[in-house]
């Protein structure tokens, strides 16, 4: 089931849903089977790059190298990186960056560090573990985020990544690939020491990487623009985006509330469900209308829970208010709820609704099913107040 209007947040009720931070994308689980024999892998000692590599290293070293250039507004051309007269280059000199030379010692306790922690923590250490390869990619961009490198990948395979710095005459090196025994990720190669200064533009901060990093953001704030994003970006890590890896940013992020928002509703069935089994004797009706590309789309849901209807024909006033309100933004939904006055003289919930508009139909339907519920017959002795809108005269 879809949802009939874009993302915004007075849907994001339905369903809890666990939050993974993930600054990349998913990696794919790694077969056993597929593991290299050995049981280890030497230390990398990089020989040149090969031409699958040199392919890599130009777009990026992305997992979708197409990503960004199916948006309508393309990234500046990797070419800038290569002026040396910007001046984000200038070191800052009161500047503290992470020891990557962490003294925790077994690498058992690290990999708990970063369990406990649920995020990156952007420290390497020589035979430091990761669950996966993804956890590794994470790490890498927390990294960048924290020391401004211009750290890039120059290893990107299903069992083995690797990392070095683009800084002129840099030495700093990464190698990360699967160790069989455990079954983990384990750094094999780490060489610390920069020779570069700090800079304020790094080629791995791409749209994506922003885009994750702004997605609760623009969840509670769906307003936030692209120059915000750009302003805050540079307020919080000290790094620039071009306007371009902004205004992507923004889209994708979007595009992934939206993403779901749509697996919220296609899970209203269990919602249906868990209140019907909660509360037995509950009325939840879902109504849904066939799209031309025959997907089902959200029309109507009705809601009245069993507790309340007993509890307002033994002991409320025969008194119902009906009205509705719209939803706001994108939504174009309309709310329509049914209310009652309890022996406290306070406003009692009876049912509510969710339609596509207060119309004549929706106002019908919402009307008849609560004369149901509520066992109203022909109205008699019962107040009904409204604002006297037309589809409710009618």
């Amino acid at each position: 089931m879809q949802s009939a209007g874009r993302w915004m947040r007075e849907l994001d009720v339905y369903v809890e849903k666990p939050v993974s931070y993930s600054l990349i994308g998913n990696d794919e689980e790694i077969p056993d089977e597929n593991l290299s024999d050995g049981e280890g892998d030497p230390e990398y000692e990089p020989e040149g790059e090969t031409d699958d590599e040199a392919n890599d290293d130009e777009d990026g070293l992305s997992e979708n190298p197409e990503s960004d250039e199916e948006d309508e507004v393309g990234e500046a051309d990797i070419e800038v990186f290569n002026h040396d007269s910007y001046e984000e280059q200038i070191p800052d000199e009161d500047e503290v960056y992470p020891a990557t030379d962490d003294s925790s010692g077994d690498e058992e306790e690290q990999a708990e560090r970063l369990v406990k922690r649920n995020l990156p923590d952007g420290v390497f250490s020589l035979r430091q573990v990761f669950a996966t390869g993804q956890d590794f990619k994470d790490n890498v961009i927390r990294y960048v985020l924290k020391t401004r490198r211009n750290v890039v990948f120059d290893r990107w395979e299903r069992i083995a990544l690797g990392a070095r710095c683009k800084g002129k005459g840099c030495g700093w090196q990464i190698y990360c690939s699967i160790e069989k025994p455990i079954q983990k990720w384990m750094v094999k190669t780490y060489y610390d020491e920069h020779t570069c200064h700090p800079v304020g533009r790094c080629e791995i901060i791409r749209s994506p990487v922003v885009a994750d990093l702004f997605l609760e953001d623009i969840r509670r704030d769906p307003e936030m623009s692209a120059p915000e994003i750009k302003d805050e970006m540079k307020r919080r890590y000290n790094i620039i985006i071009t306007p371009s890896q902004s205004q992507s940013a923004r889209r994708r992020a979007f595009s992934k509330l939206q993403d779901e928002c749509n697996a919220q509703f296609s899970r209203l069935r269990d919602y249906q469900y868990q209140l019907t089994k909660t509360m037995p004797g509950s009325t939840v009706e879902i109504n849904t209308r066939t799209r031309d590309d025959g997907l089902d789309e959200f029309y109507q849901i009705y809601i009245c829970f069993e507790p309340l209807r007993t509890s307002w024909k033994k002991n409320c006033r025969p008194i119902i208010g009906l009205d509705g309100t719209f939803l706001k933004h994108n939504i174009q939904g309309t709310l329509l709820t049914a209310v009652g006055r309890d022996p406290n003289n306070q406003i009692y919930p009876i049912a509510w609704a969710v339609v596509s508009g207060e119309n004549h139909d929706n106002w019908e339907w919402f009307i008849h099913k609560l004369k149901v519920d509520l066992d109203l017959g022909d109205g008699e002795n019962i107040t009904m107040i409204s604002d006297m809108h037309t589809s409710i005269i009618h």
